[in-house]
């Protein structure tokens, strides 16, 4: 049985388009935690879930575009943030928390 970086670099060689996905069991968990204000930044987060033990792969501000009527954007942050933990039993834990960074929050 050929392993999966030989049969890629195969097509590779080839020209050939190809497409893969990773199994569900191998794919990192990622939720969103709602609540928090716009004002807590995301380092405070990063080293918050760090120190409860989860191991952060990443953790981003989400933000919008609002037009302004004389044109150009301006942009928003959003009390919502994304984050992504490896897949394991304790990353599982996350959804049980209630606050983050001493503040409610919802996951």
């Amino acid at each position: 049985m050929a392993s999966d970086s030989a049969i890629w670099s195969h097509f590779d060689l080839a020209s050939c388009h190809y497409y893969t996905f990773h199994p569900k069991s191998s794919r990192p968990v990622k939720m969103v935690i709602h609540h928090l204000s716009t004002s807590t930044h995301v380092e405070n987060i990063y080293s918050g879930q760090e120190e409860l033990n989860f191991n952060v792969v990443s953790v981003n501000q989400m933000t919008a575009s609002w037009p302004f009527p004389e044109g150009g954007n301006q942009q928003v942050q959003l009390p919502s943030t994304p984050i992504t933990l490896p897949m394991n039993p304790k990353s599982q834990e996350i959804f049980q928390l209630q606050s983050i960074c001493h503040i409610i929050a919802q996951v």
